[in-house]
C-alpha cells in the first residue's frame, strides 16, 4: 500500500514546489512590465518636454502633463503601483 502512495506524494510534493517557481517568475515578469511602462512613460516625458521647448505649443503641455500624471499613477511607491499585482515585498 505503501509502494503505491509514495509516487504520489512525491508528484504532489514536486508540483507544488513547480507552482512556486511559477509564482516567482510571475511576479518578476509583472515587474519587468512595469518598469518597461515607466521607461516608455519617460521616453514621451522628455519627447513632450522638447516639443515644449521647441515649438512652445499649448498641446504639448497638456501631453507633457497627461503623462506626467499618468507616471505618478504607475509609481509602485505611492500605494497605485499594483495594477499587476504588484507588492514591494513580492520580490
Amino acid at each position: 500500500m505503501f509502494l503505491l502512495i509514495t509516487p504520489i506524494l512525491a508528484a504532489s510534493a514536486f508540483m507544488f514546489f513547480e507552482f512556486q517557481n511559477l509564482r516567482t517568475i510571475f511576479n518578476k515578469v509583472a515587474v519587468i512590465e512595469i518598469i518597461d511602462d515607466i521607461n516608455l512613460t519617460i521616453l514621451e516625458l522628455r519627447r513632450y518636454e522638447k516639443n515644449i521647448l521647441l515649438f512652445n505649443e499649448e498641446e504639448n503641455v497638456r501631453l507633457f502633463t497627461d503623462y506626467l500624471s499618468d507616471l505618478r499613477k504607475k509609481n509602485p511607491e505611492n500605494g497605485r503601483g499594483d495594477r499587476l499585482g504588484y507588492q514591494q515585498d513580492a520580490v
